[in-house]
């Protein structure tokens, strides 16, 4: 029997698919650079969005909220939990000491439903853990609760009679209170002082620093 003179031919195998390590390593180098580049743009737009959204918070819902709330009684809410009418009595607990400001505010524009559109939306936070003893009747509880800004922190009310008298406030669950007075123009004239203030620390989470942000803003 003979052998036939043509001699199969050689089957070329495929090249492997995939990355060598070599190209998974310039991969993951081109990713961390990206990253680093692009990370800290993401956050900052973040922030501002945060800043825009409490900024937005303070001047044009809960400001127009405070302003009719005069209008309609001849003054602005307490930020003591105590009722201007002379006669008036209340069914809510003693205050404890501890977001007296924002949970005043809170109550006050709380106590009727004429502002639940407005304020449903808003976040809101109990960061001393408190109870008001009564419902308030916008928010269907009676937890004795703060407004917050982006960042979960207790927003701040100074009325214009109390502009003089630091609040403790906890800035979030767990923390210590901390003294927190009006934010004041570069004269040291106390912004809002014939009104009132709204106050919240800001990005860092810090009262008093520069990057808080209040309405009246100037």
């Amino acid at each position: 029997m003979s052998t036939s003179r043509h001699a199969i031919p050689h089957t070329r195998r495929a090249p492997a698919s995939g990355f060598t390590l070599i190209e998974l390593l310039i991969v993951v180098g081109i990713l961390g650079l990206l990253s680093a580049v692009l990370l800290p743009t993401l956050l900052e737009t973040g922030e501002t969005a945060k800043i825009q959204q409490t900024q937005t918070l303070l001047q044009a819902t809960l400001a127009p909220c405070i302003e009719e709330f005069k209008g309609s009684l001849g003054y602005y809410p307490p930020d003591d939990l105590r009722p201007r009418e002379p006669d008036a009595k209340t069914s809510w607990k003693a205050d404890n000491g501890r977001n007296t400001g924002g949970e005043s505010l809170l109550v006050f524009l709380g106590q009727t439903t004429k502002f639940v559109a407005q304020l449903q939306p808003v976040a809101r936070v109990n960061t001393d853990n408190d109870a008001h003893g009564a419902n308030i009747k916008a928010f269907d509880t009676s937890d004795r609760m703060e407004f917050a800004d982006a960042w979960g922190t207790p927003i701040v009310y100074f009325e214009k009679t109390n502009m003089d008298k630091p609040q403790l406030v906890v800035p979030g669950e767990d923390l210590d209170a901390v003294k927190v007075v009006p934010k004041k123009r570069e004269d040291n004239v106390v912004l809002g002082r014939n009104s009132f203030q709204l106050l919240s620390a800001g990005p860092d989470r810090t009262f008093g620093t520069a990057d808080d942000i209040s309405w009246p803003d100037n």
